[in-house]
């Protein structure tokens, strides 16, 4: 590798803040396709607020008759070198470090789901950048980073991130499916 090649890789990996797939404006909406137990059903997320470097989103799930059949609020934040994915306010759902900030294919980092009582070790994987077609479109360089829940099982979360757009696809354990159908940021 050049000197120059190696220049320009050092400040690609310095400036990933990770907030390429993260910090959007309050009221940018994502809607998804969710496929679920053979059921598809439809999911919009949307930004509620950004502080302290967090940004806050309201998630609601759709049954058939498209009223909503569930609420989660969720935040975004980088920490420690990680995007972070969990639970907001009253969610449950454990702190997820689905992308390494600077982290390339192969690379690989452990953390701890769930709380002090029911902690889970998982570990996440980088396995690069590929194009992904979704209903919204095709997009290139997107981030697959994929989360091992009880390292070696195949209870695993695969992210799909996509720059200036976020997450764009999701599947867990092969058998569920959250797929980009629209996408609008906010101004």
């Amino acid at each position: 590798m050049s000197f120059a090649a190696f220049l320009i890789l050092a400040q690609a990996v310095q400036d990933d803040t990770g907030e390429q797939f993260f910090k959007f404006k309050k009221d940018t909406a994502w809607a998804y396709e969710q496929t679920r137990r053979g059921e598809t059903l439809k999911v919009v997320m949307k930004v509620v607020k950004e502080e302290g470097g967090k940004v806050y989103v309201d998630i609601e799930e759709y049954g058939k008759d498209d009223k909503v059949t569930r609420t989660k609020n969720m935040v975004f934040y980088v920490e420690d070198g990680y995007l972070i994915w969990t639970g907001a306010g009253r969610s449950k759902t454990p702190p997820m470090r689905c992308y390494k900030l600077g982290s390339k294919k192969g690379d690989t980092w452990k953390f701890d789901l769930g709380t002090d009582e029911r902690k889970k070790p998982a570990v996440a994987t980088h396995l690069g950048t590929e194009e992904v077609a979704v209903p919204a479109g095709t997009y290139e360089d997107v981030v697959h980073t994929q989360v091992a829940i009880a390292e070696g099982t195949s209870n695993t979360v695969d992210f799909y991130f996509a720059p200036k757009v976020g997450l764009v696809k999701m599947t867990a354990a092969g058998t569920e499916k959250l797929e980009l159908k629209a996408f609008a940021e906010a101004k």
